[in-house]
């Protein structure tokens, strides 16, 4: 972009800016991408071509990206590869995903000819526009062409090639990009999953599907009402089918507190996190936490104060307890229901070490108490149940790591979600499973205190030992797929995957 200088009214000289064609080119396309309007995005390239215009690397990007769809491209893929057809989502007036993957192959041998290899998103595009055409093959090996130039693989350079394969019903080429992700240590998403159950709806492959349904029970919780669908369309296929596992019974259940249900079937089990698991989320959570820190040896030195006095058992979230009923925007904390509610679980757990863990800025408030509950908190000091967080701390970090370093006997007490961006952080496939056995919520009125336990069993996928496959919906609603022929499993439990009932060492004493 060009300036010149002109005069202003005050005599001061302001400079005055002059496009070029290049940059009305570049505004073109960032208003046909704000649109997604691919018709707008070609016609502003076609334009660039007869006026002469060198083309950047960036605005080859931007036009392989909205020639693949941009942000729909999903819902292309969906909407098939029809013969003719004419994009009425976004008018684009190309013919068909046919022309598209001609077209973006095209921009792409441009691209590649003036500035040599593109980059990772233009394959992605490439690879997307080969799916919407219907060429599973062409997308996947555009995949593992960026493999083999040694970029990182990412699970979007793959994700096209599923999308292919679940339209055209390719089971055992999808099952084979399973295997293939998992090789590339690549974590599938639901909407992942859900795709490869729909590719394999019909086929015979039932060993490999245990494998998929498996590996879905490791890395997802509770599922979505599409996948659900997709699962039972799977499973009615498969039990009409003359050679295989033999048919299937399905059933919406509710499940009880217990684990059972209805059915008559195996109850639903508890899943435990196995010991290498375990171990790779308090490393992980440790290392979040030291980044965290402004003085990274602070975290060092609490993780040294666990070991010297031994690993605590019930953890409490005191922000979330003082702050429970209160009015936390005007700083109202409540302290004495930080008392009760230790109190209470020394009734409840009695014989396991309680920690109280509270950031410094509210603990300096404890000398201002009463004399009860100044010696209240000085005698959990003395047992080496009370810890305050340095300053410039998240004391987040100091709660939840204590509770997962106490292993399977650990209990933390706080109604928080843990849904903000800090614990995001965290792999998902250990941190929600791990919530749901080990999170203790509560309610406190006055000096009542109701503790909601976890319940005895896990909401994920599980493949239960009378050969059942179990799918939640929520907490308490699943859908049971019971064979015919009852007997143990065929697959292999997920790891840590517990006999039935919660750990006895959580059993409150009532």
């Amino acid at each position: 972009m060009q300036t010149v200088d002109s005069a202003s009214s005050g005599g001061r000289r302001k400079k005055q800016r002059i496009e070029t064609p290049l940059t009305l080119m570049r505004q073109a396309l960032v208003q046909a991408t704000r649109q997604n309007s691919w018709a707008d995005a070609w016609q502003a390239y076609q334009s660039a071509k007869k006026q002469d215009i060198k083309l950047t690397a960036d605005v080859y990007n931007s036009l392989l990206f909205m020639c693949a769809g941009g942000e729909e491209w999903e819902a292309l893929c969906a909407r098939g590869q029809e013969a003719g057809e004419t994009g009425p989502h976004n008018g684009d007036g190309v013919p068909s995903c046919e022309t598209r993957l001609e077209v973006g192959q095209s921009l792409f041998s441009e691209m590649e000819a003036l500035f040599g290899t593109p980059s990772e998103m233009c394959f992605t595009a490439l690879a997307r526009l080969a799916a919407m055409a219907g060429d599973g093959k062409r997308a996947l090996a555009l995949g593992e062409e960026l493999v083999s130039q040694g970029v990182p693989p990412k699970l979007r350079n793959f994700t096209p090639a599923l999308h292919a394969f679940a339209a055209h019903r390719q089971a055992s080429e999808a099952l084979g990009l399973f295997t293939r992700l998992q090789a590339l240590s690549l974590s599938l998403t639901e909407d992942d999953y859900r795709l490869i159950i729909r590719a394999a709806c019909g086929s015979p492959l039932w060993a490999s599907m245990q494998d998929v349904f498996l590996a879905m029970g490791e890395e997802l919780t509770v599922l979505q009402p599409g996948t659900l669908e997709v699962v039972e369309a799977y499973f009615e296929a498969l039990s009409s089918q003359a050679e295989g596992p033999g048919p299937f019974t399905l059933s919406r259940q509710t499940v009880r507190a217990d684990g059972q249900d209805d059915s008559g079937g195996e109850p639903i089990q508890a899943v435990k996190l196995s010991s290498a698991e375990r171990d790779t989320f308090i490393k992980g959570i440790a290392n979040l936490a030291r980044r965290s820190q402004r003085e990274p040896n602070k975290f060092e030195q609490f993780d040294a104060w666990l070991e010297e006095r031994g690993s605590p058992e019930i953890i409490i979230d005191a922000a979330n307890v003082g702050f429970y009923g209160q009015n936390a925007g005007a700083g109202m904390f409540c302290f004495p229901q930080m008392k009760t509610m230790v109190e209470h679980l020394g009734t409840v757990f009695p014989g396991k070490k309680p920690l109280v863990v509270l950031s410094a800025g509210r603990a300096q408030r404890i000398q201002k108490l009463d004399p009860a509950l100044r010696t209240f908190f000085a005698k959990l000091e003395e047992q080496g149940s009370f810890f305050v967080t340095p300053f410039g701390s998240n004391d987040d970090w100091y709660w939840m790591y204590a509770a997962v370093r106490a292993g399977e006997v650990g209990v933390l007490v706080s109604n928080d979600e843990m849904r903000d961006h800090t614990f995001q952080l965290l792999a998902p496939r250990y941190f929600e499973k791990w919530k749901q056995r080990h999170q203790v919520r509560y309610q406190i009125y006055n000096t009542l205190v109701t503790l909601q336990l976890p319940a005895p069993y896990t909401a994920c996928i599980q493949h239960l030992p009378d050969g059942a496959w179990v799918f939640p919906l929520s907490v308490t609603r699943w859908l049971r797929a019971q064979p015919a022929c009852v007997g143990p499993p065929t697959g292999t439990l997920p790891p840590g995957q517990a006999e039935f009932g919660a750990d006895p060492a959580l059993q409150p004493q009532l």
